[in-house]
């Protein structure tokens, strides 16, 4: 069953973003917990790596399921411009509510949010306006605690929700959208899931869902035809 935020995501999408295309899959989308990056020139954290020479070690890549106990890969690829960064760092962004779309022609990641909360500042922007550490760490608790208070409440107010795309792709650029579970975890009835994205490029991103977000993914099946 659709959460609350699903439905009024799904009423918005259309008109919003697909025009006449109708939406194949859509699917609330968030960061896997306990995860990590494996992409060559990132971090596990997914920042750009600083080698100190070229002697340095890259990234070493863990056959899958390969897995050290508690953590887990949720974005491999080649390099940093690999699809599976982009739509992961779309879809963990904390914008808004993230949400996967597909239509025939294209894929996406979009942000559900409330239109009349201001979006939190940028810690940068208020490390140069002044007021020193501690005040901007202030500042971007309160902006936090305002968005998640908003975010929290959208489906009761769908005069201010908006969808706005963060990341976008053609259609056939995904592969495979697919369950996927972590070892020995267990999957609880209307708990978290899993789907796995697997990209032309040969990248995949992890991402968490709902029940009814899996089931309308793993419909796809693979590449579209044609």
């Amino acid at each position: 069953m659709t959460t609350p935020e699903h439905q009024l995501f799904d009423q918005l999408v259309g008109p919003a973003w697909a025009g006449a295309e109708p939406i194949r899959a859509s699917a609330p989308a968030s960061e896997v917990s306990a995860s990590r990056y494996r992409v060559r020139g990132l971090t596990e954290y997914g920042e750009p790596k600083v080698r100190r020479s070229h002697a340095d070690p890259e990234v070493v890549f863990e056959e899958p399921g390969d897995e050290p106990a508690g953590h887990y890969t949720a974005v491999r690829g080649d390099g940093p411009d690999c699809l599976a960064v982009g739509c992961y760092r779309a879809a963990t962004s904390g914008i808004g509510l993230a949400f996967v779309a597909v239509t025939d022609s294209r894929l996406a990641v979009l942000q559900l949010r409330d239109s009349s909360v201001e979006p939190m500042p940028d810690a940068g922007r208020l490390l140069k306006e002044g007021g020193g550490l501690l005040r901007t760490m202030g500042r971007l608790v309160k902006g936090f605690v305002r968005e998640v208070s908003a975010l929290n409440s959208i489906a009761d107010r769908p005069e201010s929700a908006v969808v706005e795309p963060a990341w976008e792709v053609p259609r056939h650029a995904l592969s495979a959208a697919t369950r996927w579970k972590k070892p020995l975890i267990p999957e609880l009835r209307g708990g978290e899931r899993n789907v796995q994205l697997t990209f032309t490029d040969g990248s995949f991103a992890r991402l968490c869902t709902d029940e009814a977000g899996l089931a309308s993914l793993a419909a796809l099946g693979g590449a579209p035809r044609g």
